[in-house]
């Protein structure tokens, strides 16, 4: 089986092999970049591990896409309770006023609870936009001026940084690429075989198998699926690096 590690034990692995690079999933870059990831902490540390050895990370397309898709929904949601803490709700409408004590309330039992902030699913915030998008005045409409005063610019700034700071490698399967990083090629029915053998979403099903048919020896990761998923596949000559806490579950 392949084996999984806890990030403390990252010095203890590294070898020649290692230092070539490691593959990072969707899930420990917004670990890494959101505050209240409850990874985020040994996220950064471990990335400045890898930085201080020189350890180039990549990741690919998909990963990008996910990552992107993820803060939006933050983002978003961060944009609707602002606005509803400010907002008159006097002059807007009942359902939109509903709306807005939902996710009010909603976000307040989480934090009561201990639990992750509230990240609005895509079809609420769709939802939000709709409604939104019917109230107008003379320049611009309401979900507008959401957009304009509250989020613009923050999800690209939250992608350079990350970009930045991590040091991001991009990996593609030009013919280039693959001569280089790949002992084979990845393949939309590669993905397909891991989603319907072992239950995984796509995007995570196309990192692995970009993971399984690379060369790199290591993926770091804070989703404990994904490192269960890469350890039944059973591939002896690949690592998985997981936060310490989660890492325990397997020895």
């Amino acid at each position: 089986m392949s084996v999984v590690r806890g990030y403390n034990e990252f010095l203890s692995s590294l070898n020649e092999d290692l230092k070539k690079g490691v593959l990072a999933d969707t899930n420990v870059l917004i670990s890494a970049t959101y505050d209240l990831d409850p990874a985020n902490e040994q996220a950064v540390v471990f990335f400045d591990l890898l930085a201080e050895h020189e350890v180039p990370i990549f990741c690919n397309v998909n990963v990008k896409s996910e990552f992107l898709e993820i803060h939006r929904r933050i983002i978003f949601t961060e944009a609707l309770l602002d606005f509803e803490s400010q907002v008159d709700k006097s002059k807007l409408p009942s359902d939109l006023t509903r709306k807005l004590n939902s996710i009010r309330t909603q976000a307040e039992k989480r934090t009561k609870q201990g639990k992750l902030p509230l990240r609005l699913p895509e079809a609420e915030i769709k939802d939000f936009k709709m409604k939104m998008s019917e109230i107008t005045d003379e320049s611009r409409d309401l979900w507008t001026a959401l957009c304009e005063d509250r989020v613009i610019n923050k999800l690209s700034a939250v992608w350079n940084e990350a970009e930045t700071e991590l040091g991001l490698n991009f990996l593609s399967t030009r013919r280039e690429d693959q001569s280089v990083y790949f002992e084979g090629s990845p393949t939309w029915e590669g993905a397909m075989a891991l989603m319907e053998s072992y239950g995984l979403s796509s995007s995570d099903a196309m990192i692995i198998n970009m993971f399984m048919c690379s060369k790199f020896i290591a993926m770091v990761t804070s989703d404990l699926d994904v490192a269960h998923s890469i350890k039944k596949i059973g591939n002896k000559a690949k690592v998985v690096f997981l936060p310490d806490n989660l890492a325990e579950r397997f020895t």
